[in-house]
């Protein structure tokens, strides 16, 4: 395979054409905790993943075909892609 070009030189997938989404893969290891109550409630988890290692790839991927895209760098690319889009 040829040298994929950075993601911020990418608008669109080469492959077929998907100009919305990416997806970079990300390897996670560790344990979490869950939180439940004795009243049969869930309780607040909204830290159950702060104790995990994440692995990220070096490639961004096109949502639709699965295709490698482009070059990433979760340090220098990943501060970039941080927008929220939907609420």
């Amino acid at each position: 395979m040829s040298k994929l070009p950075p993601i911020q030189e990418v608008s669109a997938c080469p492959h077929c054409g998907n100009d919305d989404e990416f997806y970079v893969m990300q390897t996670y290891s560790g344990r979490g905790i869950y939180r439940r109550g004795f009243d049969g409630y869930v309780t607040d988890n909204s830290h159950m993943y702060d104790c995990l290692d994440a692995k990220v790839s070096k490639r961004a991927y096109c949502m639709t075909c699965d295709k490698p895209v482009a070059q990433w760098d979760e340090n220098a690319d990943g501060p970039h892609y941080i927008k929220q889009k939907y609420d």
